[in-house]
């Protein structure tokens, strides 16, 4: 006991101590984990998704007949892979949004970042965007007023970034479109969020992403501000566009497409006159500090350098937590917001 109230002393200034292991055991049995929360669906939705949805055969019909498509090359988004997107569970902690909450220290963490998104909401969106549960997501109360889940504070954190790169709500409006949608997460919170300014577009290269994007921005009633493009649509659609997009968003999605893939999807950029880019990426090896995307033989490529030799320059780089607190948790990434010369734009 003297041995261990010596280094207690010593560990002071540290800010550590040492406790006895059978103390540390009954404290962390009484943070028990929480049991799964469960599954919460609108009336028909188990019905309609469904694998055997006939929308979704015949987009996946269409999208298999694109075999030799470049879009269609799969690096992490390959048969496996796909397999885990559970349909009626589609925002849960699946394929597109990893967000496992079932211990002690994972609570806790989400309790942090649900309190950093509030700390740089400048635009209140906490206040105006609202989280129910439904499709699976974990959820999370804070500031005892706040329901919170990593849609909801990923959304605040990219739409709070662009506001401060592009300025969105001094616009008169803003035409957006969304490579890689997943499930329409980004477009349903800007449309949302800025009902009468941001219209545009949801595209993606995986059959059960647009067949996810075309139902659930259906059930959020915001459709007609928002078209869900197929990929075999992508062309014609954007090019008989009456007007050219303002902003192309990329999140978590280039990082997990093959070089080939993201040159034709750049292509598209320049071709629909893009003025700005916003890309996430995966935090790979080295936090978010290079644009890397994965090949399909499971290596790395800077793709930065295809983005720059389409006339593109970087304007913005910022952590995704600009709050250094929660970098050691491994969560970090960085928002990269490009600019294309006005010149070659117009």
């Amino acid at each position: 006991m003297f041995l261990v109230k010596l280094l207690n002393t010593a560990l002071q200034p540290f800010d550590a101590m040492l406790v006895r292991a059978s103390k540390y055991r009954r404290q962390y049995v009484e943070m028990a984990d929480e049991p799964v929360q469960p599954l919460r669906l609108p009336p028909g939705a188990e019905a309609e998704l469904d694998a055997a949805n006939p929308r979704l055969l015949e987009l996946q019909r269409r999208y298999q007949a694109l075999s030799a498509h470049p879009a269609r090359a799969a690096s992490l988004w390959n048969e496996k892979f796909i397999g885990r997107i559970a349909l009626p569970s589609f925002r849960g902690d699946h394929a597109y949004l990893l967000q496992s909450a079932y211990s002690p220290l994972q609570r806790l963490l989400w309790l942090m970042v649900g309190y950093y998104a509030k700390s740089i909401d400048r635009l209140g969106l906490l206040d105006r965007l609202e989280e129910d549960g439904l499709f699976g997501p974990y959820c999370f109360r804070f500031m005892d007023r706040y329901t919170g889940s990593k849609d909801l504070v990923d959304s605040v954190g990219e739409i709070n970034f662009l506001e401060d790169a592009i300025g969105i709500s001094g616009r008169a409006s803003l035409r957006v479109l969304d490579i890689g949608a997943g499930y329409g997460r980004l477009m349903h919170r800007l449309v949302t969020a800025f009902p009468t300014l941001v219209s545009g577009y949801c595209t993606d290269a995986i059959p059960e992403s647009s067949f996810l994007s075309e139902y659930y921005l259906k059930f959020r009633n915001v459709a007609d501000r928002v078209a869900v493009v197929p990929l075999d649509h992508v062309e014609q659609t954007l090019g008989d566009s009456a007007a050219p997009i303002d902003l192309v968003t990329n999140v978590h999605s280039f990082s997990e497409c093959t070089s080939d893939a993201i040159a034709w999807w750049l292509d598209r950029v320049v071709a629909v006159q893009a003025r700005y880019l916003f890309i996430v990426p995966n935090p790979y090896h080295n936090g978010g500090t290079q644009l890397l995307n994965r090949e399909a033989d499971g290596s790395f490529a800077d793709f930065r350098p295809a983005i720059e030799q389409r006339g593109f320059r970087l304007t913005h780089c910022v952590p995704k937590y600009r709050d250094a607190s929660l970098h050691p948790f491994g969560i970090n990434t960085f928002y990269y917001l490009f600019e294309r010369d006005s010149a070659i734009v117009n």
